[in-house]
């Protein structure tokens, strides 16, 4: 990332190979963002700030990957001439800051989204305190790169400190909004114990984070070591962020009330909508409405004391199976068991 003694920079030759791979990557990725962001736009009625998120790591991503290119072209084809230090370090610096800023969007989307589900104040002010502290290390970094031509150890150390730091918060994300994650898959709270280990193991990989975690952890890890290989996965950093988020937007795990609820009827608990219970949801009514009308039945559960299945709400008689709200049952039940002529 930082040019050193002779020596290093005769070992950065072997790393040209490599640096054009992350160029590639680097394209590849936002190209797939692309396609990701336009299904995501085409969903209807999503919420303001999550577009004005996935927006911002779009205008981010775009300026990054055009530096990258730019940048590793530079570095194969030879510097143009009368360039000066500062010019020839600026690329660096706009990576380091645009990747950081897709970070930071990236976790203060999900820290939103963990309140939504959660309403955990204190967790969720844990993590925007910490995308504060990374943030600032990582505008720092860039900074030193440009300004303190002669103090690169220093931009070097405030980068592993800001790399450690993002790490560490997204770390943390990660697993609290796991575990919530993995609390609304589990059986016996919004849906039937139907879907399969893996599946639930990879929706809370898409939906958590973990992906980030990954990359985010190797990259630190060559950074402490001073390797020069950090930059590779710091170049598509960035568009990894993004395309977790996205992961995260399209698989449907997240918060969502918009009209599925009615309009002024307050929540009463954080339980999340999401997919899975909508599709429970319209299975159960769809039970409800093709069920056949039994007169004799409802007249003998109706002696028996006992109340008959056509009679009996949704929550009594798939209580077992859902958990279906009350105010989103059939407001019409009599239609099922008026008796014919």
């Amino acid at each position: 990332m930082f040019p050193g003694p002779p020596d290093e920079l005769a070992s950065l030759e072997v790393l040209k190979p490599l640096l054009l791979v992350s160029s590639w990557i680097n394209v590849f990725l936002y190209t797939l963002e692309l396609v990701l962001a336009r299904r995501y736009f085409q969903c209807p009625k999503r919420p303001p700030l999550y577009k004005a998120g996935v927006i911002s790591l779009l205008f981010f991503d775009t300026v990054c990957t055009l530096t990258v290119c730019v940048n590793i072209s530079f570095f194969l084809l030879g510097p143009p001439p009368g360039e000066t230090f500062e010019v020839s370090m600026s690329p660096t610096s706009v990576v380091v800051f645009m990747t950081y800023c897709s970070a930071a969007v990236e976790q203060a989307v999900l820290a939103h989204l963990y309140f939504s589900l959660t309403g955990n104040i204190i967790i969720t002010a844990c993590m925007g305190l910490a995308i504060l502290v990374h943030m600032g290390f990582a505008f720092a970094c860039a900074a030193l790169i440009i300004v303190f031509n002669s103090e690169l150890s220093g931009a070097l150390m405030t980068t592993s400190v800001s790399a450690i730091a993002c790490s560490v918060t997204d770390i943390f994300i990660a697993i609290c909004l796991g575990f919530k994650v993995w609390q609304m898959l589990s059986p016996g709270e919004v849906h039937t114990p139907t879907h399969s280990f893996a599946r639930k193991f990879l929706l809370l990989i898409l939906s958590a984070g973990f992906i980030v975690v990954v990359n985010t952890l190797a990259m630190m890890s060559l950074l402490l070591s001073h390797s020069y290989v950090s930059e590779f996965f710091l170049s598509y950093q960035g568009r990894v962020y993004t395309l977790a988020l996205l992961a995260n937007f399209l698989v449907g795990v997240h918060f969502r009330r918009e009209e599925d609820i009615s309009v002024g009827e307050p929540s009463h608990s954080h339980v999340p909508f999401t997919g899975v219970l909508f599709r429970d949801i319209e299975r159960s009514d769809l039970m409800l409405k093709t069920a056949p009308s039994n007169t004799d039945a409802s007249s003998d559960g109706a002696d028996s004391g006992t109340p008959s299945a056509s009679s009996t709400p949704a929550m009594q008689e798939y209580g077992q199976e859902y958990k279906i709200r009350p105010e989103l049952m059939d407001p019409r039940p009599s239609m099922r068991v008026r008796s014919q002529p």
